[in-house]
């Protein structure tokens, strides 16, 4: 089951790939390998409710939490802060870093969380730059650090990497949004509504997550 799961998910329907996993793992609920497969679909498929609900009921059923892999807490974390619960998101972020704490995904997320919510500046940095180093071709992390910048106020440099991200994935709407931010805060009010209407274009076709109303606030407030 779980191979034809995967080449349901590898064919792109993941619909079938969901009900196959849901399958197995209803089968056999102390299957991490499938647990962890289709709680990352439902991510994938932005479904968070069943997803978190996956994971807490995966933390429930299993006594020594320690045999459990980072990937659990990581999205566990994530889920938490989209939902805005900022103290489990950070909880589980921490958990998922000392289980993997020199994993670039985990440095660059937990990085961008402390930045975002004004904690451990100087850490935060560190995360960041650490996970940009080891994985320089990952657009994310090079938006992550051009955030950073930005939040210390460093804004000539903030610019510089974010123009560098964007050359890289122009459809990514978080970095149009963090670049319009930054446009805006060196003076250059028609790039930054430039960038924050192609956030919107690039989210309203499904390529992103952010949120459009806080986006078209700031272009309306010009």
């Amino acid at each position: 089951m779980l191979k034809q799961a995967r080449i349901y998910k590898k064919n792109n329907n993941d619909k079938l790939a969901i009900e196959t996993y849901r399958e197995l793992v209803e089968k056999h609920p102390s299957y991490l390998l499938a647990v962890l497969l289709l709680g990352e679909t439902y991510v994938q498929n932005r479904d968070y409710s069943n997803a978190r609900k996956l994971y807490e009921k995966l933390l429930e059923n299993t006594k020594d939490h320690s045999a459990l892999s980072w990937e659990v807490f990581y999205y566990l974390g994530l889920i938490y802060d989209w939902e805005d619960k900022k103290e489990l998101a950070e909880k589980n972020l921490k958990i998922a870093h000392e289980k993997s704490p020199k994993n670039p995904i985990v440095l660059n997320y937990l990085g961008y969380f402390w930045i975002e919510n004004n904690k451990n500046i100087e850490s935060a940095m560190d995360m960041i730059k650490t996970a940009l180093t080891s994985a320089p071709q990952n657009v994310e992390f090079w938006d992550s650090y051009g955030w950073a910048l930005y939040k210390i106020g460093k804004l000539e440099q903030a610019r510089e990497v974010l123009e560098i991200a964007i050359t890289r994935k122009a459809s990514n709407p978080e970095i149009r949004d963090h670049l319009g931010d930054v446009y805006k805060a060196l003076g250059e009010n028609k790039k930054a509504i430039y960038n924050w209407k192609k956030a919107i274009y690039y989210q309203d076709i499904g390529l992103g997550v952010k949120d459009i109303e806080k986006i078209k606030n700031k272009i309306f407030d010009k």
